[in-house]
């Protein structure tokens, strides 16, 4: 899968727009000479084929001398000082030094004109419009072409502006369109960063997956209505909610909230699926454009999850976002989605005797830890094919078999606790690792590999078995030797023990037989 960029289609279209957005504030404020019969007006030009826009004119603009004093709009007398637009000041403007900067101030701007309702200028597209001379906020507002979702992009524009050391008093702008986008990623835990955000990820059944959504809000025209802005996630059968931690639904700072801001549903689908439906109130939301939606949740891996040894499907996590294209229209309607995917793999034990590899043994109890010794391993199967939790440890059957699935990449150690009846204890634990294969290096496929690691010359590997229910797990056969307790490689064997043995009955004997003879040579002295 291609590695997704987040918010990355919003800041392609908005870039020319930032850009033109920072030259024009940062100049604002800037001093050329005016010069001697200076207009008293300007003029706006924006072009964009099959669009309207609206000017609303934040500050005013008058000649002082050789120089412009610039003062809060009647309109926007209210914005200035008020916390929950930012707090800004008049004199804060021409200190906004970053395109992010910038674009915050634009928004909160935006926001102050939904919320109050402000009328502005009408803007024809390539048609020159005389403005009073002043500092203007620009909104795409509205849109002929069949498609009705607009850009979202706030522009800000002086006018007059300087250029190239002088005034220039009619301005123009080309703005870029941006519409909605979506994109999904999994949050994980990097030891070097803190976190990050990937398409794929490995665990555990029982372990915690945590998700992100984040979304794009179209614009459209000041009087569409019955507009459609709804939000699908859907958990694949082995993924189940997490109703422990809580759910975020954000735009920017913001909390929104349920029932107020948005509806939420959570349906259990036949298939064994979960639909998580989101569908947000667009008069709520519309003055949250720049900062988008973004969903917080997280899901556990369970015991229905895809297991496999190759490239496929693992355990997917689908977003669909549906919004309205054109209010105009009924049912006209456009979809984004995307997904990103867990996968998680599992062996099986098969216990045989050493000098007979076709003889099966039942009764031979095991349990799995991880590299750092914890017990894991804690899924089964049992008789009837079914995933199921152990009880204890896991006990080989009358075909030699256990199984352990549900695990993530890494290394374990196959502890034998219980030796069947008439056979030898492993001396050591068969240490095996799963290694992932990844696409780039970086993605998950799907695909793994297991390898015996510590050279236990008990363990082999076996061709992969296939489960009732379609799962594929790897297989290790361990081998039992009936008697005495052998221990793993690099031990000394039964022959080596035995040989230490009897080279320990003839030193004793030697040392027996010579403290015999000194006694006696002294009973003869004695005499």
């Amino acid at each position: 899968m291609e590695r997704k960029r987040t918010w990355s289609k919003r800041i392609g279209a908005m870039l020319l727009v930032c850009i033109m957005v920072m030259l024009m504030s940062l100049t604002v404020f800037a001093a050329p000479s005016i010069g001697e019969g200076a207009p008293t007006e300007g003029t706006i030009t924006v072009t964009k084929e099959g669009s309207g826009f609206t000017a609303y004119s934040v500050l005013d603009a008058k000649q002082s001398g050789d120089a412009y004093v610039y003062t809060a709009s009647a309109e926007f007398a209210d914005f200035f000082g008020q916390e929950v637009y930012g707090s800004y000041k008049v004199e804060d403007i021409p200190k906004l030094g970053s395109a992010q900067e910038i674009k915050t101030f634009a928004a909160q701007l935006h926001k102050f004109v939904t919320d109050r309702q402000i009328s502005g200028i009408q803007l024809e597209s390539g048609v020159k419009k005389e403005v009073s001379l002043g500092y203007y906020l620009i909104l795409e507002t509205a849109s002929k072409s069949q498609g009705a979702v607009v850009a979202s992009t706030a522009m800000l524009a002086s006018v007059p502006q300087e250029k190239d050391g002088v005034w220039n008093y009619e301005v123009l702008l080309l703005p870029k369109d941006s519409e909605a986008d979506l994109d999904k990623s999994i949050v994980v835990y990097d030891g070097k960063s803190g976190t990050k955000k990937v398409n794929t990820s490995t665990a555990a059944i029982g372990e915690k997956i945590q998700y992100e959504v984040t979304a794009g809000i179209p614009v459209y025209e000041e009087n569409a209505v019955n507009i459609k802005y709804q939000i699908t996630d859907t958990l694949s059968k082995g993924l189940t909610f997490d109703t422990e931690q809580m759910l975020f639904v954000t735009a920017g700072q913001y909390n929104l909230e349920q029932d107020k801001d948005y509806i939420f549903q959570m349906k259990k689908e036949s298939d064994g699926t979960t639909k998580l439906i989101f569908d947000f109130k667009y008069d709520k939301i519309k003055g949250y454009i720049d900062e988008g939606i973004k969903l917080s949740y997280a899901a556990k891996l369970n015991e229905n999850a895809i297991v496999h040894t190759s490239e496929g499907e693992g355990n997917p996590n689908t977003v669909v976002l549906e919004y309205t294209n054109n209010p105009d229209i009924q049912d006209s309607f456009k979809t984004l989605n995307d997904k990103v995917t867990t996968y998680t793999w599992g062996f099986g034990v098969h216990k045989v005797d050493s000098e007979n590899i076709m003889n099966d043994l039942a009764g031979a109890v095991f349990q799995v830890k991880d590299e750092v010794e914890q017990e894991v391993g804690k899924y089964t199967y049992d008789a009837d094919g079914k995933v199921i939790v152990l009880k204890g440890n896991a006990v080989t059957t009358e075909n030699g078999m256990v199984y352990f699935t549900g695990l993530k990449e890494g290394t374990y150690k196959i502890y034998e606790v219980q030796a069947p009846k008439g056979y030898s204890l492993l001396g050591e634990p068969v240490e095996v690792t799963i290694t992932p294969v990844k696409q780039d290096g970086a993605e998950y496929t799907g695909a793994a590999e297991i390898e015996i690691t510590n050279g236990n010359s008990a363990a082999t590997k076996e061709t992969d078995v296939t489960m009732k229910d379609g799962n594929v797990l790897f297989q290790v056969k361990i081998k039992n030797h009936k008697g005495i307790s052998l221990p793993g490689a690099g031990g000394t064997g039964a022959k080596g023990i035995i040989s230490i043995g009897i080279v320990l009955v003839g030193i004793a004997v030697v040392l027996l037989a010579g403290y015999g003879w000194k006694n006696h040579r002294k009973l003869k002295r004695g005499m």
